[in-house]
């Protein structure tokens, strides 16, 4: 699967820029999908 290019990848945590790990970037592209169905 392509991430879409207008879907961070990082978090700010603590004021530091993280990027999320194999799970969260799964949850985001899952509501990042959502959201185009709506």
């Amino acid at each position: 699967t392509s991430t879409p290019p207008s879907l961070k990848l990082t978090k700010i945590e603590n004021g530091v820029e993280k990027y999320l790990n194999e799970e969260e970037r799964q949850n985001a592209m899952n509501e990042y999908y959502k959201k185009l169905d709506d």
